[in-house]
């Protein structure tokens, strides 16, 4: 399995990987011309798991600058792949890469209900991929009005030293500012 980052915009690896894109998330994905401008923006990343020339997996990530935090926006597994632990590969490779460019910590946010899920509700099932992943689950659960899903923030610290707040609130206000930038907002 070969990792790697992108951080600005290259067509061929999109098309390579747009079809694990759309297979992973198939509503409330950002469109080509967001992500290319997000990429044009310098703020942020494709990251791709290849085998040989097939991507296997993709995450696209943002720069959190008031946290000095990298949040994880987009992860996805092609679906032949999953369940054989790429996923938690792919993550390592993210978090192994965020340390060498200096961030912080990780940040990211899983659908969530109201309600404690049942283990086997989809829900419960990505808590429990990213609490083995090392993320700490918070208790504030965020309704953005403008989606039917609910979400729930995590975030990783890499060091004792790293600090990135343990509220939901705080950590969704800077996960906001990020997805009114990326729908077009200032």
């Amino acid at each position: 399995m070969e990792f790697r980052t992108a951080g600005n915009w290259n067509e061929p690896l999109w098309d390579a990987l747009e079809v694990v894109y759309q297979q992973a998330f198939s509503h409330g994905t950002k469109s080509k011309t967001i992500v290319r401008r997000l990429l044009d923006s310098g703020d942020s990343f494709l990251h791709v798991g290849m085998e040989g020339s097939d991507v296997v997996a993709m995450a696209l990530s943002a720069k959190l600058h008031d946290l000095n935090a990298l949040l994880i926006d987009y992860l996805g597994v092609r679906e032949d792949r999953r369940r054989h632990g790429i996923g938690a590969q792919f993550v390592d490779y993210i978090k192994e890469w965020a340390v060498q460019e200096g961030y912080d910590g990780l940040v990211i946010e899983v659908e969530s209900e109201r309600e404690q899920e049942p283990d086997d509700h989809p829900n419960a099932k990505r808590t429990r991929f990213w609490d083995k992943c090392g993320f700490h689950t918070t208790s504030y659960i965020h309704d953005y009005k403008v989606v039917p899903e609910l979400y729930r923030a995590m975030y990783l610290n890499f060091t004792p030293k790293s600090e990135l707040p343990e509220h939901g609130e705080e950590l969704f206000s800077h996960i906001a500012r990020y997805h009114k930038k990326a729908w077009g907002g200032k």
